[in-house]
């Protein structure tokens, strides 16, 4: 498929089908990306040592950032 399809394609697309496709995308980048794959490691093994935030800290960190309209 040349690019000038793939434009065709996007452009008829409706709004939620342009979302999954730009999150597909997205995705399949960081999936073929070393840096991300090894990032992605390092994070969950310091979740699996316990370095999480617990529930009440990210609910006060949500209300705090949709009170800022964040």
């Amino acid at each position: 498929m040349s690019r000038a399809e793939v434009i065709e394609a996007v452009n008829a697309m409706d709004q939620k089908d342009r979302a999954f496709f730009a999150a597909y995308l997205k995705a399949k980048d960081l999936s073929e990306d070393p840096d991300h794959a090894e990032d992605s490691c390092r994070r969950l093994a310091a979740m699996q040592r316990g370095d999480r935030i617990d529930s009440a800290s990210l609910r006060e960190i949500h209300d705090s950032l949709e009170k800022k309209g964040i």
